[in-house]
């Protein structure tokens, strides 16, 4: 792929590599090898809110008002899942049905979403992630429309650095001095996903000169940053967010920026659609499939064969995870296409580079044309 086509397939290959890396961050994998892992997979998070926040910058308000619908809607999506996962479990363990909707619609439920983004849902902590996209595109969106082309790039960078350095102190900096550090009030919209964001803006802001930069010196400043990362969960016992992670997470958006070809087409044509299309349905849904699994374990032989065997736990939550997101983005191809008013055949419709693509998903950016004449393109709807 060369600079200003229509993906940058490295970046798609780097959101798989993080999508995987969240799954080994709630689901760990025994011993030392474990803790290990999941430290260096803390880059994930922050490399999506970063390329949330890349591709949102000279946005027009119209292109962000879509994202902030398609969030909305995806979200809203995860959430009526997983309220059918927790009326089942209720079910299950005898309660009513009726005690346990009423159960999640309280004041307090409602101020834990909007301040720390928890959900009264059963294993739905991730989606606090989705949450705080929701919230810094409805913040972003007002911004655009109201500064228009005078957004204060350098201001919001010094924001993100002020965000982060709270967010440090509050988690590492107390984990040094041996005080208890709650994760829940520093992995949030605040102090976790709008700095990362703002950081994302202003590299898309500095696109020119990160696109200048030798990606072998970046890569090496992601190696070091994952060695800094380890070095200091040893010294604070402490999992979260390192400041080698920070320096790792930007490095690798970064170096996808300054080189975002991918030679291998095996590569581009799974990773890399991965990473396009199926991130979403992974990041929402992973925990949820271990959750059933883990409920269901005395009732299911299958399941409890996998809940004792924790080094191949995470791999076949992969492995299933994987299956539905396929599913579920091959479903949501094929009701788009039917609102849009029938499936378009082959013949009608031809991508302008290459062989007909996988079914397009969230956040791809195609190019059609007929007969040769370009139709525009098909931009990233929300960064991922």
């Amino acid at each position: 792929m060369e600079r200003g086509s229509g993906h940058n397939d490295k970046l798609d290959l780097w959101k798989c590599v993080a999508i995987y890396s969240v799954i080994f961050i709630h689901i760990l994998l025994p011993g030392q090898i474990g803790v290990a892992v999941n430290c260096l997979a803390r880059f994930a998070v922050p490399l999506f809110f970063l390329s949330a926040g890349f591709f949102s910058w000279r946005s027009p308000p119209r292109v962000l008002a879509r994202r902030t619908v398609r969030t909305a809607g995806l979200l809203l999506f995860a959430c009526l899942a997983l309220l059918s996962l927790g009326c089942a479990m209720a079910r299950h363990g005898g309660a009513s049905m009726g005690a346990y909707l009423l159960g999640r619609f309280t004041w307090a439920n409602a101020a834990s979403l909007v301040l720390w983004q928890l959900f009264p849902l059963p294993y739905s902590w991730p989606l606090w992630f989705l949450a705080a996209l929701l919230m810094i595109y409805l913040m972003w969106w007002g911004l655009t429309a109201l500064l228009r082309s005078h957004l204060p790039h350098r201001l919001l960078a010094v924001l993100a650095l002020g965000l982060l350095a709270v967010h440090l102190v509050l988690g590492e900096g107390r984990s040094l001095q041996g005080l208890a550090v709650d994760s829940v009030r520093i992995r949030n919209v605040w102090l976790d996903g709008l700095p990362f964001f703002l950081l994302g803006t202003w590299m898309g802001s500095q696109r020119e000169r990160i696109e200048a930069l030798r990606p072998g010196w970046l890569w090496l400043g992601a190696a070091a940053g994952s060695l800094l990362a380890l070095w200091e969960r040893n010294r604070t016992e402490f999992l979260d967010l390192h400041v080698g992670t920070v320096l790792a997470a930007v490095c690798v958006m970064a170096a996808c920026v300054a080189g975002p070809a991918v030679k291998s087409p095996v590569l581009r044509r799974t990773a890399c659609r991965c990473g396009r299309e199926l991130t979403f349905y992974i990041f929402a849904f992973h925990v949820p499939i271990y959750g059933v699994m883990k409920e269901w374990s005395d009732t299911v032989p299958g399941f409890a064969w996998a809940m004792e065997r924790s080094w191949l736990l995470p791999f076949l939550v992969a492995v299933l995870s994987t299956l539905l997101a396929i599913g579920l983005n091959g479903g949501a191809a094929w009701l788009r296409r039917r609102i849009r008013g029938g499936t378009r055949t082959c013949t009608s419709f031809r991508p302008s580079r290459g062989p007909m693509p996988w079914p397009v998903g969230w956040g791809t950016r195609t190019r059609w044309s007929i007969s040769g004449r370009s139709m525009g393109s098909w931009r990233s709807s929300t960064g991922w």
